[in-house]
């Protein structure tokens, strides 16, 4: 089974992220994505 993460969701993410340290989340979101294509 594949994970998909609706694209308001990733938005929010974003704008969170905008808040939070953005490097960090970033390579943790990129992460995340590329070990759920595996």
């Amino acid at each position: 089974s594949q994970v998909r993460f609706p694209i308001l969701d990733v938005f929010d993410v974003v704008k969170v992220a905008k808040v939070v340290e953005v490097e960090v989340v970033v390579e943790v979101v990129l992460a995340a994505i590329f070990v759920a294509k595996l």
